[in-house]
Formats: C-alpha cells, structure tokens, sequence
C-alpha cells in the first residue's frame, strides 16, 4: 500500500473532479468545496486557501482544507 499526497488551491476550474471527491469524503458537509471556494474567491488579505487530499493507490481517503495566514 503507498499514500500519497497532493495540494490543490480552491479553484472554478478544477470543480467538477474536485467537487465529486469532496462529495465522496464528505457527503452533505456544511463546509463543502463551494463553501470554502467561496471563501478563496473573496481574496482576503493576509489568507491563503486550498485542500490537501491524501490517496491510497489512487483511490481519494481523506481531504482537509487548509487556511495559511
């Protein structure tokens, strides 16, 4: 077995894969990908946002969002 992981910024682009993992992970979360994507569109100074997504072969098994000040 390998995990691996990967940084994603929140991004309009990326939505359709990116919304289908979230689902997956997080099913009816209140902070969902639309949430903190909204988040990162309102370009707050002084934050960075994104996800860090870990996979086990190649198969999504946990998503965290990150907030970087």
């Amino acid at each position: 077995m390998q995990y691996t992981a990967n940084y994603s910024p929140f991004s309009v682009d990326n939505q359709p894969k990116d919304i289908a993992v979230w689902e997956t992970l997080l099913p009816q979360s209140l902070e969902a990908y639309h949430y903190h994507l909204a988040f990162a569109q309102a370009n707050i100074d002084g934050f960075k946002t994104g996800y860090i997504t870990v996979f086990l072969e190649e198969k999504a098994v946990f998503i965290a969002p990150v907030f970087v000040m």
